[in-house]
């Protein structure tokens, strides 16, 4: 079933067209609904939400009010929401829930002429790899290429969050650095992980309202230093993208100007133990620009590759393997959603 496909089977609905979620991926899968001449009714929840601002310009409605009105629906979710189907299917009203597997247009997989082309290379890079990885790499590009997402349900293919990875090993004197640390969420997750026992945490985000939130999130915690810019390859400046905050990016059409540092620039002098680097399209610049501290320090490294054009996994497999550090490097979904595809470095 390819994405093509699953607008024809909407677009032959005779029912009422609910998105599921009112979030910033709710609204994609409206954008690309719009793109394809769909009329949505409006966002269905299943719990009280306080609506994002992307989603405010259609009605979200109570799935359990619609259901005591007896009005059949059908449900469209983006990919994030693929696992809660049978949830969706629970409630009488629905007859029928589709699935749109990557409405994030700049997260586009690279089509199957580039893993075509690539086929060589793809099997050369996975083949140290253990077997797991392997089917992680493999059906990213088939959910790409296909739209198929029914292999993402594999429970072997991801963790229930990055630190709950056993070959992560989370100690109690971690010095965490949070590269793309957004509002403070994988910061929470991974005090909570700790039950707060760690060394500190240097949390880096370049949006500024993703950052205010960030700094009201970690203010009473003297443990915990915040930055408010982005991190390259070289010193400089960036446009990003922060028309949804959750998937800010940089972007030569971005709307904000930010401040680009080099990570050794800044904190060479940080013993760090754990480096988390979830930022679209910059993760080799980032890792190019901390290459220092990472030779000397040796930390575990989680790097997220999904949020991408899907050209860089296999560059960021090679540039851990070339540093010669003594990695064991790993690929697992931490949620089973192609964006959400993260590389493992560990000792």
């Amino acid at each position: 079933m390819n994405n093509n496909n699953v607008y024809e089977q909407i677009s032959g609905s005779s029912l009422n067209i609910y998105i599921w979620g009112a979030g910033s991926m709710a609204r994609e899968v409206y954008y690309r609904l719009q793109e394809h001449g769909i009329y949505v009714k409006g966002f269905v929840v299943n719990v009280k939400v306080k609506p994002a601002d992307e989603v405010t310009f259609l009605p979200i409605e109570d799935i359990e009010e619609i259901e005591k009105s007896g009005v059949d629906i059908d449900i469209v979710c983006g990919h994030g929401h693929f696992e809660k189907i049978s949830d969706m299917y629970a409630y009488e009203c629905v007859r029928k829930v589709y699935v749109i597997p990557n409405p994030y247009v700049q997260y586009q997989g690279p089509g199957e002429s580039w893993v075509n082309e690539h086929k060589d290379e793809i099997l050369s890079t996975l083949d140290g790899l253990d077997e797991i990885s392997r089917e992680c790499v493999d059906s990213y590009y088939e959910v790409q290429n296909t739209g198929d997402v029914s292999c993402l349900l594999n429970r072997n293919l991801y963790v229930e969050d990055i630190f709950n990875y056993d070959k992560l090993e989370i100690g109690y004197d971690e010095v965490y650095v949070d590269i793309g640390a957004y509002t403070g969420d994988t910061v929470q997750m991974f005090k909570k992980h700790c039950n707060s026992r760690y060394a500190k945490i240097i949390a880096i985000e370049p949006n500024k309202r993703a950052y205010r939130s960030l700094c009201e999130d970690t203010a009473c915690d003297d443990r915990i230093v915040t930055y408010n810019c982005a991190f390259g390859k070289i010193n400089g400046k960036t446009l990003i993208d922060t028309t949804a905050m959750q998937s800010s990016h940089v972007s030569e059409s971005g709307d904000t100007e930010v401040e680009v540092c080099r990570y050794d620039d800044l904190l060479l002098d940080e013993s760090v133990t754990i480096m988390k680097i979830f930022v679209p399209f910059m993760a080799l610049d980032i890792l190019e620009g901390a290459r220092k501290s990472i030779e000397r320090y040796k930390p575990r490294l989680i790097v997220n590759v999904g949020a991408d054009d899907g050209t860089h996994i296999l560059d960021v497999i090679k540039w851990m393997e070339q540093l010669h550090a003594g990695y064991t490097i790993s690929v697992r979904y931490d949620f089973p959603m192609p964006t959400r595809l993260c590389v493992f470095a560990t000792k």
